[in-house]
């Protein structure tokens, strides 16, 4: 039987029309396709020589699913890390995580001071140079400091503070300071202040020194520390010194 042109035309047309119905299929399937998870045990990522890659693996015996769902922006800063953005629940199988510019604990921050200040007034104020910004919510911090003062007339003692925005609660001390009227010897305060801490009555402007130490939890939202300074009584002058310093250390991740 002999089959005409007509038929063979026919025929190739609707072979033509049939790969063009599968290949508009293929492409309208792409979008649905590129979502559908791609399961396997591991990821290897090649280098530019096709030849030695990086490879991720997840662990062994796992007992449920586990999601972890990157940051949506990239940082614009060097030196960042990935972190848990939030403490997952025990028993969680989902965990988001964000861009932190703090190491593991313990993480210092560290403050100082580089030309004298200056302080006439038994109200006390901010030591310019020494405040600690970015304390982490919901965080533990150890801190320190070491104030290099002096007292320029006769009674100019010295009160000391610290100021905390968002604390649930502080504890510090000092220690060295040589006076028997020194109080109060411990603070749990934000602004308390330890007052009465003597200068060198016999050789006005000799440097002395204290040490301090205490601990702060911080509240809910992230928080601050500045030190404060100033006379004990009016009409007399001190001076906090260079090269003083405050430090507060993360000791919680």
């Amino acid at each position: 039987m002999k089959i005409s042109n007509n038929h063979i035309s026919t025929c190739y047309r609707a072979c033509f029309a049939c790969v063009i119905l599968l290949c508009a299929l293929a492409f309208s399937s792409i979008d649905a396709f590129a979502q559908l998870p791609i399961r396997s045990r591991s990821i290897q990522i090649f280098s530019n020589n096709n030849v030695n890659y990086v490879e991720f693996v997840s662990p062994n015996g796992m007992l449920a699913n586990t999601t972890y769902t990157l940051p949506s922006t990239i940082p614009v800063t060097a030196g960042l890390s990935l972190r848990l953005a939030a403490v997952p629940a025990p028993t969680a199988t989902t965990a988001t995580l964000e861009w932190s510019p703090e190491p593991a604990a313990p993480a210092p921050q560290f403050s100082y001071v580089t030309a004298d200040q200056t302080f006439a007034l038994p109200v006390l104020s901010d030591v310019t140079a020494l405040l600690i910004t970015g304390l982490r919510a919901d965080k533990v911090y150890e801190f320190e400091a070491l104030i290099a003062y002096d007292g320029l007339n006769a009674g100019a003692d010295l009160q000391i503070a610290f100021v905390t925005t968002n604390t649930v609660s502080i504890r510090w001390s000092a220690f060295g300071n040589g006076g028997a009227s020194v109080s109060p010897v411990s603070v749990t305060g934000s602004g308390t202040a330890i007052t009465d801490i003597p200068v060198n009555n016999t050789a006005f402007g000799s440097d002395m020194s204290i040490y301090v130490k205490g601990l702060i939890v911080v509240g809910a939202v992230d928080g601050t520390l500045q030190m404060q300074a100033g006379t004990t009584t009016a009409g007399n002058q001190v001076r906090i010194l260079s090269s003083s310093f405050l430090k507060a250390t993360r000791m919680t991740n």
